[in-house]
């Protein structure tokens, strides 16, 4: 059993290993982690790849790049993801930010700005679903592959009070919405079916960022985004993604609108790496800037 808190995980690699990042094959816990800048060879996930059974609480998984499958997690297992960020990672083949292969659930999660970049038929740039996933109070949006950014083949996918703002049906299966979701496109008409969901509407989501408070990045809501007020509480986190108390009709998303956020220190550092595989040099680099209190 791993247990890891406020650890840095970053500039690592994996040729042709299981992953740049870590290689979990027992039960690993990760709480207030940054997983950034890793790399793997075509066999591996950049960032984490996990057998068995994996936790994340307040992490943020950013800007790692595997040359196969899974740029930011690959999870075979058990997987449990809290309050935390999957963000800038990419894949050549498929699995920009996240694989789902076994049982999966996702509370208050930003998933946002991964990519595949292989050939026409890759898919999966934001996440893909192998197994049996529930989402709750999630936010989707900018990630990219030119099928499904987000892809499901599993045998089941929950979502509910989610921010959906990627393509989703081309090869959806198995998917169910439990009400209260936005998609900001008709990609999701057909799974949409509940009288609280909200298809092909702008969730109006600002930038991703870290100004807002918490140890991760989210995607806040604009004035008068559809979002706000629009959530349903049951089984529903009580706090949203950096910690602040959701309270009356909550907002959808992993970002609580009227939360009063605290005061913080900002700063600002860069993640980047070169790696040098089968003769080819593969760059991965960003800016991130993360708060202590």
């Amino acid at each position: 059993t791993l247990n890891m808190k406020g650890c840095f995980i970053s500039e690592n690699k994996a040729n042709n290993g299981e992953g740049g990042g870590l290689a979990l094959f027992g039960n690993a816990s990760l709480s207030n982690c940054i997983v950034s800048s890793n790399f793997s060879g075509i066999f591996g996930s950049g960032g984490i790849r996990a057998v068995e059974y994996l936790t994340l609480n307040e992490c943020v998984v950013y800007g790692n790049y595997s040359l196969g499958f899974g740029g930011g997690i690959d999870c075979g297992g058990n997987l449990t993801i809290n309050n935390s960020t999957i963000a800038g990672n990419g894949a050549f083949e498929y699995g920009g930010g996240l694989i789902v292969g076994g049982r999966a659930t996702l509370v208050n999660v930003t998933v946002s700005g991964n990519f595949v970049n292989g050939s026409s038929t890759s898919y999966g740039g934001g996440l893909i679903n192998w197994g049996t996933l529930s989402m709750v109070n999630c936010t989707f949006s900018g990630n990219s592959s030119p099928i499904d950014a987000i892809y499901c083949q599993g045998y089941s996918t929950t979502i509910k009070n989610c921010i959906l703002n990627d393509l989703f049906t081309k090869k959806a299966k198995n998917v169910i919405s439990l009400g209260y979701n936005i998609c900001g496109n008709s990609s999701m008409n057909s799974i949409l079916t509940q009288l609280s969901d909200k298809k092909n509407v702008n969730p109006k989501l600002m930038s991703l960022s870290n100004l807002y408070g918490g140890n991760t990045f989210v995607h806040p809501l604009q004035v008068g985004s559809p979002a706000i007020n629009a959530g349903n509480a049951t089984d529903a986190p009580t706090r949203d993604q950096r910690g602040y108390c959701r309270w009356g009709t909550i907002d959808i998303g992993a970002f609580e609108y009227n939360a009063i956020a605290s005061s913080v220190t900002t700063h600002t550092a860069v993640a980047c790496g070169s790696y040098l595989w089968n003769g080819t040099t593969y760059t991965v680099s960003g800016t991130y800037e993360f708060k202590t209190n």
